[in-house]
């Protein structure tokens, strides 16, 4: 069992720069950080979520899920949303201010890279 916080705290504003097919756009991400616990957001909507290690960091990119809503003869309407898989991201934890490059360790489709923002 860990008896020390994280390794760092990476609370801030960052650009999020994609490459590959990604489910979400690059821009701006304010991330939060509650002890080993991450979240990004942009606009109050969650973009990614993880936990900080010793020296790797783990993320999921939330992926935006866009429900179709088909009227049925005669009942109820059906409501398709896409199950798809999440994708899983792992970066080494770089030097304070560096950005950090995440690559996928499931889907292997996209990779991304969070660099402090400017003052």
């Amino acid at each position: 069992m860990r008896t020390k916080g994280p390794a760092r705290n990476l609370t801030g504003r960052y650009d999020l720069q994609t490459t590959g097919t990604c489910s979400v756009p690059d821009g701006h991400v304010a991330i939060g950080q509650k002890d080993f616990v991450i979240e990004g957001t942009n606009d109050d909507r969650l973009l990614l979520f993880g936990a900080l290690g010793e020296t790797r960091i783990y993320m999921v990119l939330n992926e935006q899920r866009f429900a179709r809503i088909a009227s049925s003869v005669g009942g109820s309407p059906q409501i398709e949303v896409p199950d798809t898989p999440s994708d899983l991201f792992e970066a080494a934890l770089p030097p304070d201010g560096m950005p950090i490059e995440f690559q996928s360790t499931t889907l292997g489709t996209c990779s991304f890279t969070l660099t402090p923002a400017s003052p």
